[in-house]
């Protein structure tokens, strides 16, 4: 082969008029489908992370929850050291002090609940020092909504 047949043979346009035809890429056609395919991308990214949003808002709720629950708890009246992994059960009171906690449940008591407690929830001390709910009255639900 020639230099001038490498020549013709390896350049992108015609340098002769019975060269083949070349015809010019319909970019028109490729920048649809690229902006197709980025659409598609990042919508799919949107979606994934509005879906981490939607885990980490939740996240924030329950914590924001254990807090007020914690607060609650702190400023209650008991006379022990809670343990970690136990269960407390915390009263409201007509006394002094709004709130008591209890290391009994309302069928646990020798004589029964006190005329000045109302059972309001059944508590667990976590780990961390916060407090979670187990259960609640339906009548102090509105106590710990988040």
């Amino acid at each position: 082969m020639s230099d001038n047949e490498k020549r013709l043979s390896t350049t992108e346009y015609p340098l002769q008029t019975l060269s083949p035809v070349i015809k010019p890429e319909n970019i028109t056609r490729y920048k649809h489908l690229q902006a197709k395919a980025v659409s598609h991308y990042v919508k799919k990214e949107y979606d994934r992370l509005m879906e981490q949003a939607q885990v980490i808002i939740k996240q924030l709720g329950d914590l924001e929850r254990r807090v007020k629950i914690t607060e609650m708890i702190e400023n209650s009246r008991y006379r022990f050291k809670p343990i970690p992994g136990s269960i407390y059960h915390l009263y409201s009171t007509t006394t002094k002090h709004p709130y008591v906690l209890s290391m009994f449940a309302e069928d646990e008591w020798a004589v029964g609940v006190p005329t000045t407690h109302t059972w309001v929830a059944s508590v667990e001390k976590l780990g961390d020092g916060t407090w979670e709910i187990i259960t609640v009255s339906d009548k102090h639900e509105s106590l710990f909504a988040s």
